[in-house]
């Protein structure tokens, strides 16, 4: 079974495009705990498409909370000078919003009780 769960904060803006007729949107996640201590952040690459794509690129921005549900996809490609590459990617078919829309807004203002964010804490 191929099956992977995390949930965490995006690194940065989702990345959307299109690719033929397939919407597709690119995003990170950072985790606590996901490295060799519990206070280690781990960081993992999600990719979805479709509608989900969508929805991710259109409605999510930095710092995000999200659930990501998906599996892991494993992609080998060799670079320009002939080297082989490779990378694992969570493909995913679920992209849970763990927070109000409000809070992703950049035109939105900040709790009255939400502490000053810190743009180099991905989990501020």
């Amino acid at each position: 079974m191929n099956s992977c769960n995390v949930v965490g904060r995006l690194g940065g803006d989702p990345e959307g495009g299109q690719s033929g007729d397939t919407t597709y949107c690119n995003f990170s996640v950072a985790v606590n705990g996901a490295g060799n201590s519990k206070d280690e952040t781990g960081w993992f690459n999600v990719i979805c498409f479709g509608p989900l794509a969508s929805a991710v690129s259109s409605s999510l921005k930095k710092g995000a909370l999200v659930a990501v549900s998906g599996r892991l996809q494993y992609n080998t490609w060799k670079n320009p000078a002939g080297e082989k590459r490779n990378a694992i990617k969570i493909a995913a078919f679920s992209v849970d919003f763990m927070e109000p829309r409000a809070q992703n807004s950049e035109q939105t203002a900040p709790a009255a009780n939400a502490p000053p964010a810190d743009d180099d804490d991905p989990f501020a």
